[in-house]
């Protein structure tokens, strides 16, 4: 799906490498967010948010079933989160499906996927990311056309 989650090896690794931000979507201003840019001493510029994703023990209420660390979790260089790939970029694209399918097709032949996140519009010209804020249009750094490209992009992968 959409999300690009730094729990991921191969994920994480394009995360943290500063070669590869324009892979995933960025917040538009980071002293405006309606989710948090920071975790800890961690904080970053590309759009992420916390939900169902692994946090320190006293930030989470007593039904969180997310995962929990003692100290900050460790997802690389970046906070922990739900990190969005930027599904305009064709060389995302080509990484995308050889590296997180069709290579892991070809390693485990009985391999099936199922997406279930998906990048989605409505009739106002909104765009969301499921399991996601529902502020991810007003706090990303694109404008309504670029937003409209990433649905597009994301369903183009999806094809």
């Amino acid at each position: 799906g959409p999300k690009a989650l730094p729990w991921f090896p191969e994920v994480r690794a394009k995360l943290d490498d500063p070669a590869y931000e324009n892979w995933f979507v960025k917040f538009q201003d980071l002293q405006k967010t309606n989710v948090p840019v920071c975790t800890g001493s961690k904080c970053s510029a590309l759009y992420h948010d916390q939900t169902q994703v692994p946090q320190r023990k006293e930030t989470n209420g007593d039904d969180y079933d997310n995962g929990e660390c003692d100290e900050e979790c460790d997802c690389g260089a970046q906070p922990c989160g739900n990190y969005v790939f930027d599904f305009r970029n064709e060389s995302l694209r080509e990484w995308y499906v050889q590296t997180l399918y069709l290579d892991a097709v070809a390693a485990t032949p009985d391999a099936r996927f199922y997406v279930d996140d998906r990048i989605y519009g409505d009739n106002q010209g909104n765009v969301y990311v499921s399991e996601m804020s529902t502020y991810f249009s007003d706090d990303v750094a694109l404008d309504a056309v670029e937003l409209q490209d990433l649905l597009a992009g994301f369903n183009q992968t999806m094809e």
